[in-house]
């Protein structure tokens, strides 16, 4: 897989899914009956294990999937933020909790590898990449619409997480220390997925996976 010729292609597949959404209808916000935090080891937590390797020679692929990584977390983060201030939710702020500390991790092992981070000095809702930024202003518009489409559009985003961290970890990352975060983001994207369909499914609404196969994404669901 090539990072750059990737970026585009996801920006392309997520804009052309969510260009058919806002069919959902409209919900008062009621209160989660599942709002426990998920699963997320801390950065500290993180930063020892990864400690225990040392840093190997890194790519130029694996180097770009550190930053693609860091502004795809903090997509999620920022989209997650929005969220919380729009919908009296608590499970958003629980998806926002782990967003955040999935790019910081990002950012930890750019810092390691003295690479550098394309969220650097940016204000909130904006991003390097241009595919980037078209992807925040389009789930920006579609999660106010009504808290639905907010938690639609959640599961979407991290479905389409879950495909490129797997992906990105069969083909392009080898570094024991990478793999540690990898694995932790990759889990924390699954656990927030399950929260996100748990709380859509308990409103009476389904959900049919774009980017990963129906089978893959039972298997998510049943853990």
């Amino acid at each position: 897989m090539i990072l750059k010729s990737m970026n585009g292609v996801c920006a392309v597949f997520l804009l052309a899914s969510l260009a058919g959404c806002g069919g959902g209808t409209g919900t008062a916000s009621q209160p989660s009956s599942d709002a426990n935090i998920i699963g997320t080891p801390s950065v500290a937590m993180l930063r020892a294990s990864v400690a225990n390797h040392p840093a190997t020679a890194m790519s130029t692929e694996a180097a770009a999937s550190l930053a693609f990584m860091r502004e795809q977390q903090q997509l999620l983060f920022e989209i997650y933020d929005l969220d919380v201030s729009v919908w009296n939710l608590p499970l958003f702020t629980n998806l926002r909790e782990s967003a955040s500390t999935t790019s910081e991790s990002a950012k930890l092992l750019l810092d390691r590898y003295q690479q550098a981070d394309p969220m650097y000095g940016l204000p909130s809702g904006t991003f390097k990449s241009p595919e980037f930024q078209a992807l925040y202003e389009k789930f920006a518009n579609v999660t106010r619409e009504n808290l639905i489409e907010a938690l639609t559009v959640s599961i979407e985003m991290e479905e389409l997480n879950v495909r490129e961290l797997s992906d990105q970890k069969a083909q392009v990352v080898n570094n024991a220390d990478v793999l540690i975060i990898y694995d932790s983001v990759l889990k924390a994207s699954i656990g927030r997925l399950v929260a996100a369909m748990r709380e859509l499914n308990q409103r009476g609404v389904s959900y049919v996976p774009k980017f990963i196969t129906q089978a893959e994404f039972d298997a998510i669901l049943r853990g």
